[in-house]
């Protein structure tokens, strides 16, 4: 992968994971791929992004490694649209590769060892040593010049992906957004006089959980 298509994809768009191109290599002629996930930016870097792409040469293409619960029936009509974005805002195209947890198990390893052409994908943290070591991933703090906007949209979540200094990817920091609660039934939240006015649990102050406790002792009384 280029370092200008690098470029475009972290600053204009929201990207899941990186992995190194099979078969692709930039001017030094090492392998210029990635892995990380939701490299974000403000709007406000479009038009310096669009500034770097030339939408005279021939589009090139992505192949984009993701994850789904369950295949689904409107794939090419989702293929359709985004490559109408990309094309339009990228010059770029966009292979489009949902996998199942299954599937991508059973084959994301055949997959690299096999140079398959393959540009993002998502990647455990677990796996880093290893692809670390194969050398299927690029350190992407050789392309800081090119993430304008991305430190400054994740914050500290921005090193989540550095393993002494190799910056393996970005977190999808999915965790932010599926806030966690406890499921309670409603009629004996009522009987007991509950409502949800009465919980103000604060992850940051381990004694603001006294109140589950609370509750869970009433409701074992009762």
């Amino acid at each position: 992968m280029s370092k200008k298509i690098l470029c475009a994809l972290l600053a204009a768009s929201m990207v899941f994971s990186l992995a190194s191109c099979g078969g692709k290599t930039d001017s030094t002629g090492s392998n210029a791929g990635s892995t990380g996930s939701n490299a974000g930016s403000t709007g406000s870097e479009t038009g310096s992004v669009s500034n770097a792409i030339n939408f005279d040469e021939d589009p090139y293409e992505v192949h984009f490694m993701y994850l789904v619960a369950a295949e689904g029936s409107n794939q090419a009509t989702i293929n359709e649209k985004m490559n109408e974005l990309t094309l339009e805002n990228l010059n770029m195209t966009v292979d489009m590769m949902p996998m199942t947890f299954g599937a991508y198990h059973q084959t994301i390893s055949v997959s690299l060892a096999a140079n398959e052409p393959l540009d993002m994908m998502p990647v455990f943290s677990s796996s880093f040593p290893t692809y670390m070591d194969a050398g299927y991933l690029v350190n992407l703090n050789d392309y800081e010049q090119y993430l304008t906007g991305v430190k400054e949209q994740m914050g500290d979540a921005y090193y989540a992906g550095d393993v002494n200094g190799f910056l393996c990817g970005f977190t999808e920091m999915k965790e932010w957004g599926f806030p966690a609660g406890l499921v309670v039934r409603k009629d004996v939240f009522e009987e007991l006089g509950y409502s949800v006015d009465d919980f103000s649990i604060n992850p940051d102050d381990y004694s603001t959980f006294d109140q589950l406790t609370e509750l869970f002792k009433n409701v074992k009384e009762n």
